[in-house]
């Protein structure tokens, strides 16, 4: 088996999360604000990468190395935002 997700990032967490626990292999699609969509300007970065170049799609590997999935985004301007998830 293995799983395909894409959608908002509060239930792209959780379903990572479900996932995990079933050790489920997964890809994710994730969604942030692009401006330059050539990796310069940084706005759509989360964790060192950027979704422009380095993305969109990411591996459950690579999901677990970033600590902003699931709690922080981007708001139109660049500045980071906690991200409510219940």
């Amino acid at each position: 088996s293995y799983a395909y997700a894409c959608g908002p990032e509060a239930m792209l967490f959780n379903l990572h999360k479900l996932l995990l626990n079933y050790n489920i292999p997964h890809q994710m699609l994730i969604e942030r604000y692009v401006k330059c969509a050539i990796g310069i300007c940084g706005s759509c970065a989360i964790n060192g990468l950027r979704v422009c170049r380095d993305g969109p799609v990411f591996t459950d590997k690579v999901l677990r190395t970033l600590r902003d999935f699931g709690f922080y985004r981007r708001s139109p301007s660049g500045t980071r935002e906690a991200l409510l998830i219940s």
